[in-house]
């Protein structure tokens, strides 16, 4: 299995290293005109996926031309919250397969998504020209949308650094658990020694706005006094047990459960970030 999966990994380079030397036009990094969004979490389990999907339709329902790209390489799981059924995704991205535009699939409310593979070793551990060129082409292909999320992995790993740092603005999920409150730092952390910006919070699964605020302000703190880290707080979305049973149902929030509390969380967290970037 290791060595299939070495051979593999080798495959992937070569082929992307000839198309590489084949299109010029890769050479750069393209800074697209309209708006690109990673959205990111120091731990799993915070919901970030979820509320990613959900944000996405909510903005397709106000007229605006909405992409999700699964930048979970190795664990990605969009389809299935959306209880979609991809043919093709990112590993045939990067195998010279497919072209991007190719793997496009219609999710919900006209929702754009560019699935990812799951359980797959070397789309999880993407050499740094891997992650460069399909960077690259991700961002030449959100020229074709108003808002472009890049759903990432949890973590700190290099893929994720990377499709964050990529990204024009960046958003960070978590909960008011400790461990997600930590993580979330780290992660801040980790992104301002990358880049200088303005790092968008949502805190997710409280109990009232109170609690959101109070998180947020510990985050906020921590991230001035030790990292001198600009954060900027979004929202939150309220603990409600209509979220629990759309994923299970894997059914959109917004749909299945449209005047819920968290939906109205979600519809205004949309409405802030449509009228306001985060610099």
């Amino acid at each position: 299995m290791i060595q299939n999966d070495q051979a593999t990994g080798l495959r992937m380079m070569v082929k992307w290293l000839k198309r590489h030397k084949e299109n010029p036009a890769l050479a750069d990094i393209p800074n697209p005109s309209v708006r690109t969004i990673a959205i990111t979490s120091g731990k799993g389990g915070v919901g970030k996926t979820n509320i990613t999907a959900n944000l996405a339709i909510a903005m397709t329902m106000q007229n605006k031309k909405i992409a999700v790209i699964d930048a979970d390489l190795g664990l990605a799981n969009i389809d299935v919250i959306l209880r979609l059924n991809p043919k093709y995704n990112l590993e045939h991205v990067v195998m010279g397969e497919k072209k991007l535009q190719d793997i496009f699939i219609k999710g919900p409310g006209g929702l754009t998504i560019i699935p990812a593979s799951p359980g797959r070793l070397p789309m999880a551990s993407l050499s740094e020209i891997d992650r460069t060129i399909l960077i690259k082409e991700i961002l030449k292909s959100a020229n074709n949308f108003d808002v472009t999320f890049i759903d990432t992995a949890a973590g700190i790993s290099n893929n994720v650094v990377d499709f964050v740092i990529s990204a024009q603005e960046t958003i960070v999920i978590t909960t008011p658990e400790p461990t997600a409150i930590t993580d979330a730092y780290a992660m801040i952390k980790v992104i301002s020694q990358r880049a200088d910006r303005n790092i968008g919070i949502i805190v997710n699964m409280v109990q009232n706005s109170e609690q959101a605020k109070d998180v947020y302000d510990r985050i906020s703190i921590a991230a001035k006094r030790f990292i001198n880290a600009k954060v900027h707080f979004i929202g939150y979305v309220l603990k409600d047990p209509a979220v629990p049973d759309s994923v299970t149902m894997q059914q959109p929030l917004i749909f299945r459960y449209p005047n819920s509390n968290a939906t109205q969380c979600i519809n205004a967290l949309a409405k802030e970030i449509l009228e306001n970037r985060i610099k």
